[in-house]
């Protein structure tokens, strides 16, 4: 986004691309000496609003620069207000600041880690049955904790299925295991965009063995889509990293499909055989 204020005619200038909503909102005064000189915002309603060519009158849906102004570009390309409320924004499946992804950005919030359980048990049996992604999901569990407190010089906080320790809400949850070993994935499974049982693991479209694969993934949470749900994973950054802060940097995108039987490596968590970025409304493209 460009844009200009022509204070003279106090009029608006804004070209975008790659932009379907914007807020404009000018800054408050940095003191009272300030404002009453009117260095903060126009003193006037913005007389015109031009946005890729278009020109809006928002006189009178604008009267105070100094609040935000919600702009939206609908299907045929045309900006126009948006008209949204608060609640509407806020529970929309979109992309928006502070919630974009990668998964990396879940960590830049407050956040809670939930493991798998031990093992998952088969129902004919009552045997604890060893699976290569539970296997894999503990030990990636440890390798976050331990990375966490190791670069960030912190105990994350974990939320153990077994004993019951109670869930703290408000912030991003990080889930660790599949539906058969994290009691909360089972939970929110159909409200995600895959499916995922004991058999197989459906990805974008492609499906997987779900005993040698599992999903590492960053998704607006089911019930807070005001916050992260992370799948199976800490920060995707590894021991790699170490020799360099230049190269903490995020190392997976929104999404990766993971084999487990490749071996975890000291950049990767395993085989990624898929990875992509959901589109601005949380769907794979």
């Amino acid at each position: 986004v460009q844009g200009e204020w022509f204070e003279a005619d106090n009029r608006i200038e804004l070209t975008t691309n790659g932009v379907t909503h914007l807020k404009l909102q000018f800054p408050k005064a940095e003191n009272a000496a300030a404002e009453s000189a009117g260095e903060d915002a126009p003193q006037q309603p913005i007389a015109e609003l031009r946005i890729d060519g278009l020109v809006l009158q928002v006189a009178n849906q604008w009267p105070d620069a100094r609040q935000p102004l919600r702009l939206l570009k609908d299907s045929s390309g045309k900006w126009g207000i948006d008209h949204s409320s608060d609640f509407e924004l806020a529970t929309a499946m979109r992309k928006r600041p502070d919630l974009h992804g990668p998964i990396d950005d879940a960590f830049m919030d407050a956040f809670t880690i939930m493991p798998s359980a031990p093992s998952r048990i088969s129902d004919s049996t009552k045997v604890p049955q060893k699976v290569p992604v539970d296997e894999w999901a503990t030990a990636e569990f440890r390798h976050a904790a331990n990375e966490w407190q190791r670069q960030f010089r912190g105990d994350p906080p974990v939320s153990d299925l077994e004993s019951g320790a109670p869930l703290k809400l408000q912030q991003n949850l990080v889930l660790f295991g599949t539906p058969s070993t994290n009691n909360l994935l089972a939970k929110w499974i159909e409200e995600l965009p895959i499916e995922w049982d004991d058999e197989r693991l459906v990805v974008n479209g492609k499906s997987y063995s779900a005993k040698t694969h599992v999903l590492a993934m960053i998704y607006p949470m089911p019930s807070d889509p005001e916050h992260y749900l992370v799948l199976n994973s800490g920060v995707t950054f590894r021991e790699y990293a170490q020799l360099n802060n230049a190269r903490q940097v995020p190392m997976l995108p929104d999404w990766a499909v993971i084999d487990v039987t490749d071996g975890v490596t000291s950049e990767l968590p395993g085989k990624i055989v898929d990875a992509g970025f959901f589109d601005e409304h949380w769907q794979f493209k």
